[in-house]
């Protein structure tokens, strides 16, 4: 049924009440993964450390704390969702409402075709709401009409044109009806579904029913509204949430996690929905709790649905996702990025995380691809406290060569780095960097390169061998006279195979050689008008001086080059003349040997370009 008035829940309605601006409270009190048992004790920021009484109290924590927001470049920032502590710029306001106006105007005639639209499975009230959209297709639209009206005439511009609504038609919405208007809208769209048979042009819609057995992305313009909501004042702000939340029972249960993505604010939101549908039934749209929830238990459960639909390995908008949630939540969110470190749009976020937890992630997966390697180094380089600290945690669970490796080359190349990650390391980290400290400064007993055999010092097979320069054959070119094979009965044949070409382009015995030249090749466009080919160049056609021919050719289509049009030499005609009149009109009383020769020497000695 159409909502037309939305029931509020007492269960949502006090939870919106409370004050949205504070920071959400994680419940994750250390970095913990299941299946990943590194673990870094990190102390608050500017917190002494209360293990051992040495410890140095003044110590700053060289990485991320708990508490500090997560900083990203601009390039990642920019992509990332909107929040109430990150609203980012103001929308700008739209001169003229097109989008808005225009909306679903092409779907009734699409293909030069009139669609039909058939909701007859709607309830009633949907049939008339339905019927009047289907009316104002034709008109402008404007934000008098009613909410539902508007998100039926929204759905058909998503589902039915070629251009799918983008973000400024959520913008205009906002700026001509407000934001609770545009709230509305958003709540009435989750109701109703859209399906097109293309065969007979008949646009079918009916309510939202069974939830699709793949993750469905959300629209840009379901998204946008989280934009308006981040920057709308606190008053306005209770009241969309209050409408959203209270709307909750009436939205298919598979489209509910949107109002979770839209009030990130508010986690308690996705971990209702998610311990109310965990258990009931697998849908795949629960994935997208993951962008929000914060309870250890529930971000658990709903790890089943890593595979297939994975969004922070999704090809789009997997980075956006990552970004999102590190900037909404912190540090303390790493571990559910554990076993995506891998992918390339989820880990090309964590490389620009300055704590250990993000290093250990990107280490532990260094060899899978050359990416994954690259990655890691980038961020040992940016990040080189984080990363001394995980290899001396990992170090601690398992002996790995590559690892103990990268930490002895870190202290060699920079060996202030030890004390001042050690006040923030276990105990048996900590006796990790101290062994391998011990290591460095003990006296080795080797042989000097003076007392080795020359071939040990220096192995043959390590030095590059120059490499020899290839010789160069410099030859006279033999002069050798062209012999024709092309005899009379061949020549007929060949006329006959290709005739069909030759009828396709005329010459007159009265053209030209300039113009004859000029379809030859000899014809250039400079500023609207045609330039032809300059007297030496009729000179050299007439006394047969392909050399002069063939340079002047360069030279007139220079320096961008330019085809030669052979095919026009077939179409020459065959009468015989006299050799006086052949240099007035060569083509027109040339003989069959002097058309037989243009056409071999062309084709068979001198390249086609020039």
């Amino acid at each position: 049924m159409v909502v037309s008035a939305i029931a509020s829940t007492p269960q949502y309605v006090e939870q919106a009440k409370d004050n949205s601006l504070q920071p959400s409270q994680t419940v994750t009190d250390s970095l913990k993964v299941a299946d990943l048992s590194t673990i870094i004790q990190e102390q608050p920021s500017f917190v002494a450390e209360t293990r051992a009484a040495d410890k140095n109290t003044d110590a700053v924590l060289p990485w991320l704390a708990k508490d500090i927001a997560v900083v990203f470049p601009p390039e990642v920032v920019h992509t990332t969702l909107s929040h109430r502590r990150f609203p980012g710029v103001p929308v700008q306001q739209a001169d003229k409402l097109t989008q808005l106006r225009r909306l679903a105007c092409s779907v009734s005639q699409r293909d030069n075709k009139t669609a039909t639209f058939d909701f007859s499975t709607c309830s009633l009230e949907w049939q008339n709401t339905v019927a009047q959209a289907i009316s104002q297709i034709d008109g402008l639209k404007t934000t008098q009409l009613p909410s539902p009206v508007m998100a039926v005439l929204t759905a058909l511009e998503m589902k039915c044109t070629r251009y799918k609504v983008r973000e400024d038609v959520m913008d205009q919405i906002v700026q001509e009806g407000g934001l609770e208007y545009a709230t509305d809208v958003i709540i009435h769209l989750q109701q109703i579904d859209i399906k097109w048979d293309y065969a007979n042009n008949v646009i079918i819609i009916l309510p939202s029913g069974i939830a699709p057995d793949y993750l469905e992305q959300y629209s840009r313009f379901e998204l946008r509204l989280r934009k308006h909501l981040s920057l709308a004042e606190e008053s306005l702000w209770q009241k969309c949430a209050q409408k959203l939340i209270a709307a909750i029972p009436h939205i298919p249960e598979w489209r509910q996690p949107l109002i979770a993505l839209l009030l990130p604010e508010k986690p308690e939101i996705a971990h209702e929905i998610a311990q109310r549908l965990l258990g009931q039934k697998k849908l795949p749209s629960l994935e997208w709790l993951k962008i929000v929830a914060t309870d250890e238990h529930i971000l658990a459960s709903l790890e089943k649905y890593h595979e297939p639909y994975a969004i922070f390995d999704d090809y789009y908008c997997g980075a956006i996702w990552s970004a999102t949630v590190l900037q909404e939540q912190g540090v303390a969110a790493l571990p559910r990025f554990a076993p995506y470190a891998a992918s390339d749009y989820c880990a090309d976020v964590l490389r620009h995380i300055n704590h250990p937890f993000a290093l250990t992630l990107l280490i532990r997966v260094a060899g899978h691809t050359k990416r994954c390697h690259d990655r890691m180094t980038k961020a040992c380089a940016a990040f080189p406290h984080a990363a001394l600290a995980a290899l001396a945690e990992l170090l601690v669970q398992k002996e790995e060569n590559s690892w103990r490796i990268m930490l002895m080359t870190m202290f060699i190349s920079q060996p202030a780095l030890a004390e001042q990650v050690i006040p923030w390391l276990s105990t048996p980290a900590v006796a990790v960097l101290k062994s391998c400290q011990h290591q460095l400064t003990q006296p080795s007993n080797h042989a000097s390169a003076d007392l080795l055999p020359a071939i040990v010092v220096s192995p043959p097979w390590i030095s590059k061998k120059k490499k020899s320069p290839i010789p160069v054959l410099d030859l006279a070119p033999l002069g050798i006279e062209p012999i024709c094979y092309l005899t009379e009965e061949i020549s007929n044949q060949l006329l006959a195979k290709y005739i069909w070409y030759s009828k396709h382009i005329t010459v007159s015995h009265e053209e030209s050689t300039t113009n004859l030249l000029a379809r030859m090749g000899f014809q250039r466009r400079i500023a609207g008008t045609y330039i032809k080919a300059p007297e030496a160049v009729v000179e050299a056609w007439l006394n047969e001086d392909y050399s002069t021919l063939l340079s002047e050719f360069k030279v007139f289509h220079s320096p961008t080059g330019h085809y030669w049009q052979l095919g026009i030499l077939t179409t020459l005609p065959l009468e015989a003349g006299e050799s006086s009149k052949s240099m007035e009109c060569p083509y027109s009383i040339s003989t069959y040997r002097y058309r037989i020769r243009h056409v071999t020497f062309w084709t068979q000695r001198f390249t086609w370009f020039s």
